[in-house]
């Protein structure tokens, strides 16, 4: 996608519009594509995206559907083709039967400015299929009690976490992305 610098100030979440000879779509879990504003898989297509993986003729067959490859990100298009990146598949907490955005909860959280950071993951639990766990990082003590109230106003009930872990840090990779295998190990 490329989002040009006079349209970035009146669509600041919008990562832009597919380039030249690429097509974006967002499809359902099923693979049915979704209407503009709904928010499922992002799909891409095109002469210059990968027609699948060296010598991984599984991984391919996964990662492909009808030569639109599955990217793993959650998102949106708007009716002119903006798209927004909401989260990832992998970040998808299955609890209680409902599906739980790890990014939409670790938003919430983050309004709070004695938060600098925050990472939701699900471990499974053999109530509710998983447990909703969360981890933040603070400037001082952070008070659990507080920030279920603000997600239970936000989210409901259902997205209120089990548990609440302050750290000093959260683990990360590299380039900066928090390694969320490495906190459900604990976490379980």
């Amino acid at each position: 996608t490329c989002l040009h610098p006079r349209e970035a100030a009146t669509r600041p979440s919008s990562c832009g519009r597919a380039i030249r000879g690429v097509e974006l779509a967002i499809a359902d879990a099923a693979g049915e594509r979704l209407s503009a504003g709904e928010t499922g898989e992002v799909l891409a297509r095109g002469p210059n995206v990968s027609a699948g993986y060296f010598r991984d003729p599984a991984g391919t067959q996964a990662a492909f559907r009808e030569g639109w490859l599955r990217t793993g990100d959650l998102g949106s298009l708007d009716a002119e083709g903006f798209l927004t990146i909401r989260g990832r598949l992998k970040d998808l907490i299955k609890s209680m039967g409902e599906r739980i955005s790890a990014k939409s909860v670790e938003d919430v959280v983050l309004e709070d400015a004695a938060v600098r950071e925050a990472a939701a993951i699900g471990v499974p639990d053999p109530e509710r299929g998983e447990a909703l766990i969360l981890f933040v990082v603070g400037a001082e003590a952070l008070d659990p009690a507080a920030l279920r109230a603000r997600i239970a106003a936000r989210l409901g009930r259902a997205r209120v976490p089990l548990r609440i872990h302050q750290l000093e840090a959260l683990p990360k990779t590299g380039s900066g992305k928090v390694r969320k295998a490495l906190l459900r190990e604990p976490a379980q």
